[in-house]
C-alpha cells in the first residue's frame, strides 16, 4: 500500500499539471531549461528509481521459499 501511495506522490510531480497555478515558475530556468521541464524529468527519474527498489525486493508469495 505504501509503494503505491509513494507512485502517485510522484507521478503528481512528475506530470506538470500544476505549474500553471505558479506563475513565478513559469519564466525560470534551471541548466538552461524550463523549471517544469527539469522538475518532470527528476520526477520520471525518481519513478524509474523506486520501481526498480521496489522489484528488488521478493514477490509475495517468494517470500516463504527462502
Amino acid at each position: 500500500m505504501r509503494d503505491l501511495l509513494v507512485y502517485g506522490l510522484l507521478f503528481l510531480v512528475a506530470v506538470p499539471w500544476y505549474w500553471q497555478f505558479i506563475p513565478w515558475a513559469s519564466d525560470r530556468l534551471v541548466l538552461g531549461i524550463p523549471c517544469w521541464v527539469f522538475v518532470s524529468v527528476l520526477g520520471s527519474a525518481c519513478v524509474s528509481v523506486h520501481t526498480a527498489l521496489v522489484l528488488r525486493r521478493p514477490w509475495p508469495d517468494e517470500e516463504g521459499d527462502r
